[in-house]
């Protein structure tokens, strides 16, 4: 996966998507570069929605994860993944075709 992200060489913290200026030090530290974004991640926290919003189907299965390049994104998982979930647990993270970051076990 070649999605890039930014990260400030003033505060260290990498975010996604791409900014011209880092979120937390401010537009007057002009300090980011680009990085990988990164295929490989840990589940920080996660969901399981069984009365999702319009657009999706339940169970809708949502993480957020921490991505090897240090960006936090929400993914989106399967359903067959609700029973192995838990925070810490190590994935690998694609781009799908609806354009939604989606995780699978590692």
């Amino acid at each position: 996966m070649k999605e890039s992200a930014s990260r400030c060489s003033e505060c260290d913290r990498t975010v996604y998507p791409p900014r011209a200026f880092c979120p937390y030090c401010g537009p007057a530290i002009d300090a980011v570069y680009e990085v990988e974004l990164g295929s490989e991640g840990v589940i920080l926290s996660y969901t399981v929605s069984q009365m999702p919003p319009d657009g999706f189907e339940p169970p809708l299965v949502l993480s957020l994860v921490e991505t090897s390049s240090g960006a936090s994104i929400l993914c989106h998982g399967e359903e067959s993944v609700i029973d192995s979930l838990e925070i810490g647990l190590s994935v690998r993270i694609h781009k799908g075709e609806d354009g939604l970051f989606h995780f699978t076990l590692k």
